[in-house]
């Protein structure tokens, strides 16, 4: 399940226990019906109410249409969209909702080729039907807030967003699942594992690499790769070459993927850029600590050498250094896994993450019914 899902499980029963009637919308294509049923079931087990409506491949008049009558029928005051086609059909929708309505925006990430290619630069965001796109959801929003500063910095400085823009982090409440490693998740002494899609920004051939030196120093050490995605092959062709056939496991999609973190020595994290990374909350909370390239939003979560260990990007040597040098001290891994449930604790909760989205609504439905006071004023 995607960040984006997984935070939309967090945030709606905590708005609907903080006093928001917050309810959800899909925008389904005839090819993805299937596709949303664990979320909905997920969502009737928190008795989050739920809409379905028709998506077009090219949104028709009648999806926009569709949603536009929810919002009016059911009267809401906010209308939050999340990813790029929700963004551009509630753009589109904008005209026939009420003017009292608020229609705001979370960023939770930007076009995966481009991103498995320049990270968050923007200086290289291509001018093309993507970026063209968010720009018109954009410009139609009352207000909007990226995941991360680093994305927020993307958007903004790529000239898609307005610079008011805000920054509202992921927190989760852990405590509710809590990890609980056996014998089938400890697949090596010692065990570095890493989880994520097999994507590009990802970096899986990172860790690849530097597991061919961290073998020399830990030559039993065996690295863990959860997840699946569409660069499976071409990972285990890399994997052969390199002679790493029985140092490197890969499981596959494993929903219980969070137990190998709590059963491992290290966790890697080696993406070229993350709209935030649920996984590293997730490795605060299993008390594993994190190697990662010193990149967005990476670079937000961690702290190097409080809460994480940070490295230069691209730099394979270093991080392989890194990485042996948690796997041979265990204070040092004790230490910065203590660090890292402490900020988790801190700031990275759900109940912030819920009260900063409760003021942000009331600012952008200030901001929306400033804005229709000041149509309806007579010109002067």
């Amino acid at each position: 399940m995607a960040g984006s899902e997984r935070y939309l499980l967090e945030i709606l029963p905590a708005l609907r226990a903080a006093g928001v009637d917050a309810r959800f919308a899909a925008l389904v294509t005839a090819a993805d019906r299937s596709r949303n049923d664990a979320m909905y079931r997920r969502l009737r087990a928190a008795e989050v109410p739920y809409y379905v409506l028709p998506l077009g491949r090219v949104p028709r008049a009648s999806d926009v249409l569709g949603l536009a009558r929810l919002v009016r029928d059911e009267q809401f005051d906010v209308l939050h969209t999340h990813l790029v086609h929700a963004d551009f059909v509630g753009a589109l929708a904008r005209p026939a909702l009420p003017r009292r309505v608020a229609r705001v925006s979370t960023k939770h990430g930007y076009e995966e080729r481009f991103t498995n290619e320049h990270g968050f630069d923007p200086r290289r965001v291509p001018r093309n039907a993507y970026r063209t796109a968010c720009w018109v959801a954009e410009s139609q929003v009352t207000a909007s807030y990226a995941i991360s500063r680093g994305l927020r910095r993307l958007f903004v400085e790529s000239g898609i967003a307005r610079r008011e823009m805000e920054v509202i982090h992921y927190g989760f409440d852990f405590a509710a699942a809590p990890m609980q490693p056996r014998a089938e998740h400890r697949l090596g002494a010692p065990q570095i594992t890493m989880v994520g899609r097999l994507v590009g920004f990802k970096g899986h051939r990172h860790a690849v690499d530097a597991m061919v030196h961290v073998r020399r120093a830990h030559p039993s050490a065996k690295l863990v790769i959860v997840g699946s995605g569409p660069l499976e092959d071409e990972i285990r062709a890399s994997i052969a070459a390199r002679g790493l056939s029985e140092s490197v496991v890969m499981t596959g999609y494993r929903p219980d993927a969070a137990a190998f973190m709590a059963a491992s020595d290290v966790v890697l994290v080696p993406s070229i850029s993350e709209g935030l990374g649920v996984v590293f909350l997730e490795a605060f909370s299993a008390g594993t600590p994190v190697v990662a390239f010193d990149v967005p939003a990476s670079n937000e979560i961690l702290d190097h050498d409080e809460t994480g260990l940070l490295v230069r990007p691209y730099d394979i040597d270093a991080y392989a250094r890194a990485v042996s040098a948690l796997l041979s001290d265990g204070a040092l891994r004790e230490r910065l896994a203590a660090g890292g449930a402490h900020r988790l604790r801190s700031y990275f909760t759900r109940e912030r993450m819920t009260r900063e989205t409760i003021a942000f609504y009331e600012r952008a439905s200030r901001r929306a019914r400033s804005e229709r006071h000041a149509a309806a004023a007579p010109a002067a």
